[in-house]
């Protein structure tokens, strides 16, 4: 699908225009060719009608996984990764690709990009006041990018908030599970955000620049993705110290359950003595034929651990 929208200097934006009537648009309009699935018209067109450099196409029909910058003798390609809202997993990316050359701006995506709608529906909030250059249009976008992470960031906050709080009541494996894969989740978060801060610079640092204001425009954004990045990292000692508090606390379980089971055995060790002392096949052994030399041997079992139980309180070791 292709939707092609007319970019006025004075801040007009007309949607719905054809192709034909694009290529004769005026010297002071910018135009916007959003496509959404690359199928063999939208590869031929971008081969012989736009001549986009052959490796910019590969890397958009292999949906590259890396943001990044590249400047071809034609044209500029850039690479910005977006949140998937189609899956259940929360860092699902998707790529959005920008061709960029004078007056023309071709945007492609495999599949629906809530970005991409935050962007036209920006523009038309934004209608009459702002001119939409083609270094606004890219703001736009990666802005739109951006401002989808902060609540999954929030959402991983309130997710370790209720995992600390459980932390000295369970520990079971499953809280463990669940801390490892936060972690992992943000490592993969803190991959993605990184590649961001070289593409703005190479970008902002290319050969003709960029106004003053776009210039602003886009450290906002460099600003914007050091928080993110700040959080992050903040997210990830968190995650850290929450890991190393539960298997600090389940070896401190370990330690009282093995305490516990060897204060059993000792005190289990007299009885085995003295039973098999009473048990051995000799002719005469004490107080065997007495009429009450079972109740006197029960006894000396019940008495010596009596008296280690009191000799382990005495040396505090229980």
């Amino acid at each position: 699908m292709m939707e092609i929208h007319l970019i006025h200097t004075d801040g007009r934006v007309e949607s719905g225009v054809s192709l034909l009537a694009a290529m004769h648009v005026p010297q002071d309009c910018t135009v916007w060719v959003d496509i959404e699935g690359v199928g063999e018209e939208e590869l031929g067109m971008m081969r012989t009608q736009w001549c986009f450099h052959p490796l910019a196409i590969e890397d958009c029909v292999n949906r590259q996984l890396r943001a990044k910058y590249e400047r071809y003798p034609t044209h500029d390609f850039l690479v910005l990764l977006a949140l998937d809202h189609r899956t259940d997993e929360d860092l699902d990316t998707l790529p959005i690709c920008l061709f960029m050359r004078q007056r023309l701006v071709v945007s492609v995506r495999h599949a629906p990009v809530v970005a991409v709608d935050s962007v036209k529906q920006r523009m038309d909030a934004e209608h009459h006041t702002l001119a939409y250059s083609q270094d606004r249009l890219v703001h736009a976008f990666l802005d739109a990018v951006m401002d989808e992470f902060m609540p999954l960031l929030d959402r991983y906050e309130e997710w370790l908030d209720d995992l600390e709080r459980r932390l000295g009541a369970d520990t079971s494996p499953k809280m463990m599970t669940d801390l490892i894969s936060i972690r992992r989740e943000l490592l993969h978060l803190r991959r993605i955000l990184t590649p961001f801060h070289e593409l703005i610079r190479r970008y902002s640092d290319r050969e003709g620049g960029m106004s003053p204001e776009c210039q602003l425009l886009f450290r906002d954004v460099q600003d914007h993705i050091l928080v993110l990045q700040d959080l992050v990292s903040v997210r990830l000692e968190i995650c850290s110290g929450a890991i190393q508090t539960h298997n600090n606390a389940t070896t401190e379980q370990l330690n009282k359950t093995m305490k516990y089971l060897a204060v059993a055995s000792t005190l289990g060790l007299p009885m085995t003595i003295i039973s098999g002392v009473f048990g051995m096949n000799f002719e005469v052994i004490p107080i065997t034929h007495h009429a009450l030399g079972f109740y006197i041997a029960v006894g000396l079992m019940i008495v010596t651990s009596a008296l280690l139980i009191g000799l382990f309180r005495y040396r505090r070791w229980i």
